[in-house]
Parts: structure tokens; C-alpha cells; sequence
């Protein structure tokens, strides 16, 4: 039976399984080490790091770090010890340091670091990305100690060095620390932003970096006054974004990822507005015109490929229930009992999204079809009033859900009707007539939006029911003791606005969560749909009523009918 000492690899050991290239083996081998006796692993970690290949033992050295991090105070001395072999890698010795910073607080172990980090400097690597990383420790330890901790100059001298020999993507991350703390001058900066992108030789895909560089550009313009010819070089590093856009967009048709590229047009529409040159504006529009096309066909075309697989079982089911109802009447209202999108969902969904997904802390804007910017937000911001994002996270979310139900279930069930059953306007009249909802010198026009609908003309159908529906609500808080009124100082009475309706008390007690939220996603909210808005304001083309949303807010107002009938 091997001892635990057995099992202990020595540097032989590692430096044997590195020639063979076999670094998973040896972080196997630490694990079962690890296991077998969780403490006292400094002399395996004294192994590592006395191997002579550097780049290896660095990278076992931060993986052991990384995932045993509870030493007692023995192993801690032993670690101090390790630290001060002159025999280490620099880069080893900096990170023990920090290590035992982090373990103790004990600044003297930082400073010792930073010195460290500055040896490294000397040092020779295969990988460019390890000076931008030995430039990153230094300015964060430098900053995060009021400057206490290694001097301006010292650090200023390494970024010019550094960015002068390399051009790597990541140093706009030093850069933004170095300039926000006057390590370099914003003169220095532009310098380095402008050499880093004039370098860049492949755009394919590089968009983003250049966007990142681009934007300490703008916070210095918007911090000092800059030159005319440095605002010059900013509009044009913006075009080579846009050319990057393109380059990138190209390649990206060529693997058939529609939703990628209507993403990316979005973003090039944004860098057109900032640069606003001459005929910057018409291409704007042919941009989002194109855009929106392929989204209108993206929403019509997407749940043939990817819901049909995995819904198929549901499908199956719902097939089989409809094939229970024996005459028309009973199939029509099985098809407005079809549920609302589950509000409760959509709030979880939305959470596990602000919980688990990281783009949440980045910048953020969107826009409308016709190129307005509807929202922005700077990411999401710890002990912030974050309430804008989380609206925007759920009326995505709701969109989500929406897409799905109006293929899954209203669009199969409604087909299912017209295709076994001849309907006729009595059978949708008798609704209308006997729901509390219709005003009843309403009627007439819910019946002709409702039968437009039944017909597949939901042109005809939206532009008649979403302004009634706005009516419908108003009427029905009068109903039940609201004044969905406001008066001015001179007396003179306005109606509020929908969105204030629904927020009326009598209105929340009568409707649930789930009505309250699809109202706000589909007629009241600008980052939903906002139907009532664009058709309000003739901003749909004729695209947009070939679409689910379309056949989802059709329907929506239909079962609203339904539920207040008697």
C-alpha cells in the first residue's frame, strides 16, 4: 500500500510528466494527494515550483492555489520560507506573495510582491500575454493602496515599454486604470490606443476590441478637450470598426447565423449615429431596414428548426386533445382557454438570467426599427437602482415565452380549427356580444377585428383592436369606480395614459399577474412590443403582421373578450 509520502510527487516526478506532456496527469495526482491528506502540502508546492520549466510550474503552482486554499498557520511559514528561495521564478515568487497577503494582511508580503512582479519583468516568455498580466498586478496593487505600494513613474515607464513592443488586445484593461489614475497622460493614451489600432491586421471579429479601445477614447474626449485632429482619428478608428462589422458579418452569412449578424448590424448602426457623417443617416435606415426583415423572418422561419424537435412530444398531445373536441363551438373555446404566459416564469427566467449570465455587467443599449435609442444602460451596478435593467430583462424574457406559445400552441391550434371546422362571424359574435369587456357600441368593430384575425388579415385585425382594447380597459374601470381622468390647473381633463389605467387600483384587483404583464409587454412597455404606440404611430410595416407577435396580440385580445363573457 502506498504511504501517504508515496504519493507525495516529487519534482522528478512532474518535470518526467511535463516532458511527456502530461500536466492533466499531474493535477490528477495532486487531487489524489489532495485526498488522501488535504494539509500539509507545502513541500509538494516547493516541488512545483523548483521545477526548471517555468510556464508549467506557474500554471500547477496557481492551479493548486486555486483549489486548496485553507493552509494553517505551519503551512503558511512554509510558504514564507518557499518565498524567500532566491532559486524561484519571480513571477512564483509574486504570486505566493499575494497569496500570503491575502491569508495574513500583512502588507510588508505586497510590497514584496510588487517587487516581485517588477523582477518578472526581466524575464523572458513565449507568451506575450503574460507581460500585459505582470502590468495588470502591478496597477491594481499600485492603485488599490492609494498609490502607496511602487511608484506612478516606475509603472508609467513599464506601460509605454510594453505597449511600444506588443500589441495586445487586452492592455485597454491596464490602460483604463492607468489613465483614470493619472499614471499616463490622456496624450499617452490616445497615443497608445490610436498605434494599437492602426496595428491590427486581420478585422475579422476584432470589432468589439476596437470598441473597448474606442471608449476610453470617448471618456478622454468627454474628460478634456482634445485636438481637432485627434476627434478626426476617433471617427476614423470608428470606421475601422465598421469595417470590422462587415468583415465579421460576411463571415458569419457564410455559416448561416442570422440572429449573430442582426445583433451586429445593431451595433454598426449605433457607431453610425456617434460618427454622423455625411450619408451616415440614409445607411443607417437600409441597415435597419434589413435588419428588421430578417428579424420579422427569423421569428417566422426559427421555431420550424429548433422548437419542432423539442416540443414534439407537446405537440403530439396537443393534437391529440384537439382531435377530443367534437364540434366547433367546444374546439373555440379550448382555444381561448389556452393560459396566459406564466408571469411567475417569466420573473424566474429573468432572474436566473441577472444571476448566471455575465453581459449583464456590460454596457448596454437598444434600439427601434427605425434606429432610436429606446434604452441604455451602463451594466448592471451593485447597490444601484438597477429597475430599468431588470424591465428590460423581463420584457426580453417575456418575448422568449411569447415566440414559443404563439407557435407552439395558438398558431398549430388555430390552424387545426380552420383546417376540420368552417367557421362563421355568429360564432365569433355570440362572444363578443355576451363580454363585459365590449362596450357595446364597440361591438361591431371587436367582431370585424376579431373575424379579420379568424381570417389570417391581422393588419386589419391590430389596427382595429389595440386602439379599442385601450378603450375596452378605460370603460372598465369607469365600470367598477375609477376615474381614469387626470385635470390640469385650469380645469381642463385628459385621460391618462394606458399604462397608468392598468395601474388604477380596481384595475389591479381585476386582473391577475399575468394579464397585467402581457398588457404591459404588448402595448404599454417601449422595450416590448408597444403595439399600441406603433400602430398608434404607423411604425409597423406590412412585415410585422406576418409575425407570432402579431398572431399572439390577436389572440390575447380575443381571449380577453372571452374571459369577461357570460
Amino acid at each position: 500500500m502506498n504511504t501517504i509520502q508515496n504519493l507525495l510527487p516529487t519534482s522528478q516526478d512532474i518535470h518526467t510528466l511535463l516532458l511527456d506532456d502530461n500536466l492533466e496527469n499531474i493535477k490528477g495526482k495532486l487531487n489524489d494527494y489532495n485526498s488522501h491528506s488535504p494539509s500539509n502540502y507545502s513541500e509538494l508546492i516547493s516541488n512545483i515550483i523548483n521545477i526548471s520549466m517555468y510556464s508549467a510550474s506557474l500554471e500547477l503552482f496557481q492551479f493548486y492555489i486555486d483549489n486548496y486554499q485553507s493552509l494553517n498557520e505551519e503551512e503558511k511559514n512554509s510558504l514564507n520560507s518557499i518565498s524567500k528561495n532566491c532559486h524561484i521564478h519571480p513571477y512564483c515568487k509574486a504570486l505566493i506573495c499575494q497569496y500570503l497577503y491575502e491569508a495574513n494582511h500583512n502588507l510588508n508580503y505586497l510590497r514584496l510582491a510588487y517587487d516581485s512582479f517588477i523582477l518578472a519583468f526581466k524575464k523572458n516568455y513565449k507568451d506575450n500575454k503574460t507581460y500585459f498580466k505582470l502590468l495588470l498586478h502591478l496597477v491594481i496593487i499600485h492603485v488599490s493602496f492609494n498609490k502607496q505600494i511602487g511608484t506612478s513613474s516606475q509603472i508609467h515607464d513599464k506601460i509605454l515599454e510594453f505597449s511600444s513592443l506588443y500589441h495586445i488586445d487586452s492592455l485597454y484593461k491596464v490602460l483604463n486604470i492607468a489613465y483614470k489614475n493619472h499614471i499616463i497622460t490622456p496624450e499617452e493614451t490616445i497615443l497608445i490606443c490610436k498605434d494599437y489600432i492602426d496595428n491590427i491586421e486581420d478585422l475579422n471579429g476584432m470589432h468589439e476590441v476596437i470598441g473597448k479601445y474606442i471608449n476610453l477614447l470617448k471618456m478622454i474626449k468627454n474628460n478634456k478637450k482634445v485636438p481637432f485632429d485627434t476627434l478626426v482619428d476617433l471617427k476614423r478608428m470608428q470606421w475601422k470598426q465598421i469595417e470590422s462589422i462587415e468583415k465579421t458579418l460576411h463571415s458569419i452569412q457564410n455559416k448561416n447565423s442570422d440572429f449573430d449578424s442582426t445583433q451586429m448590424q445593431l451595433e454598426e448602426v449605433k457607431i453610425l449615429k456617434e460618427i454622423d457623417f455625411e450619408g451616415t443617416k440614409q445607411k443607417r435606415k437600409d441597415i435597419l431596414k434589413e435588419r428588421y426583415k430578417k428579424s420579422i423572418q427569423l421569428a417566422n422561419n426559427l421555431p420550424y428548426h429548433d422548437f419542432e424537435i423539442d416540443i414534439k412530444k407537446e405537440l403530439d398531445e396537443l393534437y391529440f386533445q384537439l382531435g377530443c373536441f367534437d364540434n366547433k363551438i367546444s374546439l373555440l373555446r379550448g382555444f381561448l382557454n389556452i393560459p396566459f404566459i406564466n408571469s411567475k416564469d417569466v420573473y424566474k427566467n429573468a432572474e436566473y438570467y441577472i444571476h448566471n449570465c455575465l453581459t449583464i455587467y456590460l454596457p448596454q443599449q437598444t434600439f427601434d426599427i427605425n434606429g432610436r435609442v429606446i434604452f441604455k444602460s451602463n451594466g448592471w451596478e451593485n447597490n444601484q437602482d438597477n429597475s430599468a435593467l431588470i424591465s428590460k430583462i423581463r420584457m426580453k424574457q417575456y418575448h422568449n415565452s411569447l415566440s414559443f406559445m404563439s407557435f407552439s400552441y395558438i398558431h398549430k391550434t388555430h390552424k387545426y380549427m380552420k383546417e376540420n371546422f368552417k367557421y362563421s362571424k355568429d360564432d365569433i359574435e355570440n362572444i363578443i356580444n355576451q363580454s363585459e369587456f365590449v362596450p357595446k357600441n364597440r361591438r361591431a368593430l371587436y367582431l370585424k377585428g376579431i373575424w379579420a384575425g379568424f381570417n389570417n388579415d391581422y393588419s386589419t385585425a391590430l389596427h382595429i383592436l389595440v386602439p379599442q382594447f385601450e378603450n375596452s380597459i378605460r370603460e372598465l374601470s369607469i365600470i367598477y369606480g375609477d376615474y381614469p381622468y387626470k385635470v390640469d390647473d385650469s380645469g381642463i381633463e385628459s385621460s391618462l395614459s394606458l399604462e397608468n389605467i392598468v395601474s388604477l387600483q380596481t384595475i389591479q384587483e381585476l386582473f391577475d399577474d399575468d394579464l397585467l404583464l402581457a398588457i404591459q409587454y404588448l402595448f404599454c412597455n417601449n422595450l416590448g412590443l408597444n403595439a399600441r404606440n406603433y400602430i398608434a404611430h404607423g411604425l409597423f410595416d406590412s412585415d410585422f403582421f406576418y409575425s407570432y407577435e402579431a398572431i399572439y396580440t390577436w389572440w390575447f385580445i380575443f381571449k380577453v373578450c372571452y374571459i369577461f363573457s357570460y
